[in-house]
């Protein structure tokens, strides 16, 4: 089915893909009508069938790689997709998108299955035991975060792998 959508800059820290409904737009209100401060389009796909656009969009604005101090997603490479706390689940559609040039049912789920770990402010939660890559990345974000829970959590971590618990 055929849409129209725009890619929308804002409070966000990565452009938005927004879709048309019925005179309004999916993630807001539509480019001529975004309340002041709520974004900017960037690019307008124009009329587009919604999955197609989906991965024009992910390669358009691909997803940031790099270690910070943040919330984010650590592949089981080792590489580090920083995000802000509540935009875990736009990372992983990302991502998802970016990498895999598919859709999952339930993008979360699939990338936990496949052993990311899932790296809240505070925090991390994983389904599988981290690779050493993984464990790796953890180790420098240990030299760099502010938050004394997620040191704490990442020397956990640590204490398991010598204690053999991880291999």
């Amino acid at each position: 089915m055929d849409v129209h959508a725009v890619a929308v800059a804002g409070e966000w820290q990565y452009p938005q893909l927004m879709r048309e409904a019925r005179g309004s737009y999916y993630f807001g209100l539509g480019p001529s009508h975004l309340p002041d401060g709520y974004g900017t389009v960037v690019k307008d796909y124009g009329l587009v069938d919604w999955d197609e656009i989906e991965i024009v969009f992910a390669r358009d604005y691909p997803p940031e790689v790099g270690v910070r101090d943040s919330a984010g997603w650590i592949a089981p490479d080792g590489r580090m997709f920083p995000c802000r706390g509540w935009e875990h689940d736009v990372m992983a559609w990302r991502v998802f998108l970016y990498y895999y040039r598919k859709q999952p049912a339930s993008v979360t789920v699939e990338m936990e299955r496949a052993g990311w770990i899932r790296l809240y402010d505070d925090g991390f939660s994983h389904n599988t035991v981290p690779t050493q890559r993984q464990i790796n990345t953890l180790g420098v974000l240990l030299l760099i975060t502010k938050s004394e829970r997620l040191a704490q959590r990442i020397r956990d971590v640590f204490e398991e792998v010598n204690d053999g618990l991880v291999n």
